[in-house]
């Protein structure tokens, strides 16, 4: 039931049973089970989460009763801090900008939408849909509360990407040592 939580507390967005089950190695019977206790514990009034039922999955939420809080902690009245998934996410977004929330999840290699949502709220990033057009998806950009943030005066101050990329030498000794793993 812990190792359940756990995987709640992490995930970016719902968690099927049978992901659950596949990720545990154990049957979907045992992961309802343990889901029936969680949802007993985070039952509404008695912790800042709750576990909700969301589109075919599992994912813990906070209380609707302390939303307001969260809310004003995300859109920057707490202390400011940003965790490291909003870091990565934030880093995608001004290093290849405009992007979609689909491309930052795929270069992150894990839903970002809760993360998208709270860098927007933030101010810190912002969407433009052009006008008019059906499924054309939001392309995010970084703000100037961005730029002030960060002491930033423009993009072009961005460090060099290639300053973070280890020498070819370093990428083929590690996967040398992968391979015979």
């Amino acid at each position: 039931m812990r190792a359940i939580e756990a995987l709640l507390g992490v995930g970016e967005g719902p968690l099927p049973v049978s992901t659950l089950a596949a990720v545990l190695d154990i049957s979907e019977e045992e992961v309802e089970s343990a889901l029936a206790v969680l949802a007993a514990e985070y039952a509404p009034g008695r912790r800042g989460m709750v576990l909700a039922f969301i589109a075919g999955g599992y994912e813990l939420r906070t209380a609707p009763d302390l939303a307001a809080v969260v809310g004003r902690l995300l859109a920057g009245d707490g202390d400011g801090r940003l965790k490291a998934a909003s870091l990565e996410a934030l880093a995608v977004v001004a290093y290849m900008q405009p992007v979609s929330r689909a491309q930052i999840s795929e270069v992150r290699g894990v839903n970002s939408d809760a993360v998208v949502r709270g860098l927007a709220l933030r101010g810190l990033i912002a969407g433009d849909r052009e006008q008019g057009r059906p499924g054309v998806p939001v392309m995010y950009s970084t703000t100037p509360a961005f730029l002030e943030r960060f002491g930033l005066g423009s993009l072009e101050e961005l460090p060099e990407l290639s300053q973070f990329v280890p020498p070819a030498a370093a990428i083929e000794g590690f996967e040398d040592r992968l391979r015979r793993a």
